[in-house]
């Protein structure tokens, strides 16, 4: 079948939110009054099971899929995959550049008043890191996250065929 990565994904997430709902029902199962109409435990983890054998054949779709379609970012083409596990690294990168961008915050124990003082026979520490280069690294860091978020985008937009996925899967 023919599918595309948003469609895998939402899968996903649909019968992840399934199993959370089957989860917090289970507590439920375990005691009945006579002439309750519940489902059984064992009933219950029947269902769960399923579900969760479901999850693992669409995410190693999604895992097939990300290595079958490629992007090309930065002069260079790459998987999907190495896209994905890619853009998390950017943001983080992008948000030590914004703490260095940003300086040192107040300590909020700290009186306003003793913030000010010089005490000229202390050595204090020097930043490392002029705040205009910083503030540099958070604008690559965010240029470069977005671009590569756009790519991953479009390329989950490509249809390609997965032979072990049926379309019953996907609702």
């Amino acid at each position: 079948m023919k599918v595309t990565g948003y469609q895998l994904r939402e899968a996903i997430k649909m019968k992840h939110s399934e199993v959370a709902i089957l989860n917090s029902q289970y507590e439920e199962t375990l005691y009945a009054f006579d002439g309750d109409k519940k489902k059984l435990p064992h009933e219950l983890i029947y269902e769960i099971s399923k579900l969760e054998a479901e999850i693992a054949l669409l995410q190693t779709a999604q895992s097939w899929y990300n290595v079958n379609v490629k992007i090309h970012f930065n002069g260079r083409e790459m998987l999907l995959e190495n896209a994905v596990k890619l853009v998390g690294g950017i943001s983080r990168c992008g948000a030590m550049w914004r703490i260095a961008a940003e300086g040192t915050k107040r300590d909020r124990y700290t009186s306003y008043a003793e913030s000010r003082v010089r005490k000229k026979d202390e050595e204090v520490a020097q930043l490392t890191v002029d705040k205009e280069f910083a503030l540099s690294g958070v604008k690559q860091a965010a240029k470069e996250g977005s671009a590569l978020r756009g790519l991953i985008s479009s390329a989950n937009n490509n249809s390609i065929e997965i032979e072990f996925i049926d379309e019953k899967l996907l609702s």
